[in-house]
């Protein structure tokens, strides 16, 4: 019998088709948990759930986890994400699949099977994620006993593109067009997102105290709160204020907008317009997120913290953060050299570096540790005029009465 006592509860602990299965029993007694343990076994071998009704499958389920789950807690582009990942995808390979049915095995075999399709790590490891969510939550409606492990697909970082200052420069050059010069420095001095971009009022600016909140995203044309779910503040540098002052006295509606900042800007059209100024600077088409990924490298090279640039690029966690920094190769080397620098002063200071001789056992420690407290002791000695014979010594008025 699979009955186990624990914290003052009787548990049954069941195997059915690879899969464990623990539940707590409804009479806390070794009995009860005996006739319990049975009584799930004859429900398993009939093909019911352990509590006793046959369990959904992910067709069934779905569209109530995606009306009570999903809507209430995600915005608009990550619902969108949702519903395309597994319309496309999942409801193909498991909608016809009891929740129960779906184990570690079939995880497997459909990496695999997306492996062949040709599609990355990465996304392959977002589909499951998803669903791991979705039967995670069934777990937790009690309409699931338990929940496979997901062992994710091992994805190889791979560095974003970004911008090195210089390359910033040869790029804001090559724009003539006013509008789309002070968008690319905008993007460049502020770190924002692309849809935050396109998001921007100019009500959320103070050209004045020379400052910007942002409020807004608009991804794939649909307006909400940005990433972080909170608005944040950001300052803005002289060259970017110069450039917004100069632009025409009505400053209504969206600042990167189009009728007259009644409507917001194509994405399409910005993507474009970058796209063409990249080709003229002759540099790879690195997109908009590029810039952001720039300004948090230049940030920190220039002297900013991590937590800094974290505050700044409204990460919520540090962790993302350290993948936006990126360090240069010439940058490490000039690092290195001045470290050379300053031994190379050090020695022509005319201080000579000494030896430091660590002892290897503990007998050797302890008598090193011995010679350096009778080194303080004489020197204590020598301060207060007591000699290591004992004896006394003539100490100065001023040192006794201080």
């Amino acid at each position: 019998m699979s009955t186990r006592k624990r914290d003052g509860y009787w548990f049954i602990d069941v195997s059915h088709e690879g899969r464990r299965i623990r539940l707590k029993s409804p009479d806390n007694s070794r009995a009860g948990a005996r006739a319990y343990e049975l009584l799930v076994r004859q429900r398993l071998s009939r093909g019911e759930s352990a509590q006793g009704y046959v369990c959904p499958t992910l067709d069934d389920f779905y569209p109530i986890w995606y009306r009570d789950y999903v809507v209430p807690r995600n915005k608009q582009s990550e619902q969108r994400t949702k519903r395309g990942t597994f319309n496309r995808h999942l409801l193909q390979a498991f909608g016809k699949r009891r929740l129960d049915d779906i184990s570690v095995r079939e995880f497997d075999r459909y990496q695999r099977r997306k492996q062949q399709e040709g599609l990355s790590n990465k996304t392959i490891n977002n589909h499951l994620a998803i669903l791991g969510r979705c039967l995670r939550v069934a777990k937790d409606w009690d309409v699931l006993n338990s929940v496979p492990k997901l062992k994710p697909l091992p994805v190889r970082r791979v560095e974003a593109p970004y911008l090195r200052q210089e390359e910033g420069e040869k790029l804001l050059e090559t724009m003539e067009d006013p509008f789309w010069r002070t968008m690319v420095l905008f993007a460049l001095r502020t770190g924002v997102r692309f849809g935050e971009l396109l998001g921007l009022r100019w009500a959320d600016l103070d050209l004045k105290a020379r400052t910007v909140v942002v409020r807004r995203s608009i991804v794939k044309n649909v307006q909400s709160t940005p990433k972080s779910n909170e608005p944040r503040m950001i300052p803005l540098g002289r060259e970017l204020c110069h450039a917004l002052n100069a632009w025409p006295e009505r400053r209504e509606g969206y600042v990167f907008g189009r009728d007259g900042g009644r409507r917001p800007l194509n994405s399409e059209t910005a993507r474009l317009t970058l796209n063409r100024a990249y080709e003229a600077a002759g540099l790879d088409f690195r997109g908009w997120h590029a810039l952001r990924h720039s300004f948090a490298s230049q940030l920190v090279s220039g002297g900013a913290s991590i937590r800094v640039a974290q505050k700044l690029l409204g990460h919520s966690d540090v962790k993302t953060t350290e993948r936006y920094v990126h360090v240069a190769s010439e940058e490490l080397f000039s690092s290195v050299e001045r470290l050379s620098q300053r031994e190379d002063e050090w020695h022509e200071g005319g201080t000579k570096s000494q030896t430091v001789r660590i002892p290897r056992t503990r007998r050797a420690a302890r008598k090193s540790a011995l010679a350096l407290n009778g080194a303080k002791k004489q020197t204590l000695r020598s301060a207060f005029g007591q000699s290591s014979e004992g004896g006394t010594r003539t100490v100065p008025t001023a040192v006794r009465n201080h």
